[in-house]
């Protein structure tokens, strides 16, 4: 057995983009030379300062059965001072997004990786290794008046980081609720939306992301695999939402025109000390077109889904005619392989994939989980053919 503990700190510093201070010289990557522009919608920053990140790690490093099996496990914080950030303000500004100073923010979490020697006699090895890992953000603090800072607006979903909450959170339209969640319906059947625009409706941050990779070799020829998924972590499917509005998506057909009970609950009264008293909402209600665009189209949270997977990332096998190639001179090593990418995938998500990443430049939410008609991850096959003279 071995033992090795290690710690490590660090403090790095980042300056504001390039020609920030100035609006003569905005550069834009979409322009075909890369060139600059004026951006209207875009304020001059001003009274910018450096964003500072501080950070701190432990971990330990373990060695069993004669170095067969193998630990590595490590817990880090990170906090992040004057976030450099680009945000939506008011429009009696004058502009739509400003980059400035928004806070601090703090990152933490877990990182384990496991790897051994399963089988290694007669010809035969086979490893295994495996990897978790976890992650939670939280906003410590905002400039004076904020609770939350919205990023890219997609219809009424925003990115959101929420003070002393989560750096990933989702915002947008929900229903009216019980303390248990219930939806509340009226006396007619039909849901009731809240008002308000900015509800705090999902997480894109993942409980636990893995991975495992396992290769068996036997004389010549191996094979190898690449396993990830995630726990957790909710998608904004916005590109489904898009297809009910344009009445492409596939499960219209089957709800349109027909009779449904919303599943939710109904006020009946009130208790002696003035609580709300509900039952089970029984009246049905005709999904039209008016009832799918107002009460379920306009209701951003039907639109939020779990983004749990697990991919098969990468697979291979592999032959080497080393051993064969002993009396043939001037060649070493003839290797004929067959790989394949992102063969298979398996998951409740019912867009194309639930690693997707909307890639906008707004403000530091960032867009993970955001599918806003995101090309999906590709699967790739290849044969080579490797001669070493």
């Amino acid at each position: 057995s071995y033992g090795k503990l290690r710690g490590n700190f660090a403090m790095v510093g980042k300056d504001a983009p390039a020609y920030l201070m100035d609006r003569r010289f905005t550069q834009f990557a979409t322009l075909p030379d890369g060139g600059y522009s004026v951006n209207a919608s875009a304020s001059v920053g001003h009274d910018i300062v450096p964003e500072i990140s501080k950070s701190w790690e432990v971990g330990v490093d373990l060695r069993f059965l004669n170095n067969r099996l193998r630990m590595d496990a490590a817990y880090y914080s990170q906090i992040t001072e004057n976030q450099i950030v680009t945000v939506r303000v008011s429009h009696a500004a004058g502009y739509v997004l400003q980059t400035r100073n928004e806070g601090t923010v703090k990152n933490h979490g877990f990182e384990l990786t496991l790897d051994g020697d399963i089988i290694k006699r007669n010809g035969w090895t086979w490893t295994a290794g495996l990897n978790l890992g976890l992650n939670r953000g939280t906003v410590l603090s905002l400039p004076e008046g904020m609770v939350e800072i919205q990023g890219t607006q997609y219809g009424d979903i925003f990115p959101t980081a929420y003070l002393n909450g989560s750096t990933t959170a989702i915002s947008g339209k929900d229903y009216m609720r019980t303390e248990d969640g219930k939806i509340i319906c009226d006396e007619n059947g039909y849901p009731q939306i809240n008002p308000s625009k900015s509800v705090l409706i999902g997480n894109r941050e993942p409980l636990v992301m893995a991975g495992l990779n396992t290769s068996l070799k036997y004389k010549g020829l191996s094979i190898g695999l690449q396993f990830d998924g995630r726990i957790g972590g909710d998608v904004v499917n916005v590109t489904a939402r898009s297809l009910w509005s344009s009445g492409m998506h596939p499960a219209i057909p089957q709800y349109r025109g027909r009779q449904v009970v919303w599943d939710g609950v109904v006020q009946t009264g009130t208790d002696v000390e003035g609580n709300p008293i509900y039952a089970q909402n029984t009246k049905p209600i005709v999904l039209d077109a008016t009832t799918i665009s107002n009460y379920y189209y306009g209701v951003s949270s039907n639109f939020l889904e779990d983004g749990s997977y697990i991919r098969l990332q990468y697979a291979t096998i592999a032959y080497d005619f080393e051993h064969l190639l002993k009396k043939v001179n001037g060649i070493e090593n003839i290797r004929l392989s067959f790989t394949g990418t992102n063969l298979f995938l398996l998951t409740k998500y019912t867009g194309a994939d639930p690693q997707t990443n909307a890639n906008t430049s707004g403000a530091g939410t960032g867009s993970a989980g955001i599918d806003n008609y995101a090309i999906p991850n590709t699967r790739g096959y290849n044969i080579a053919l490797q001669v070493t003279f």
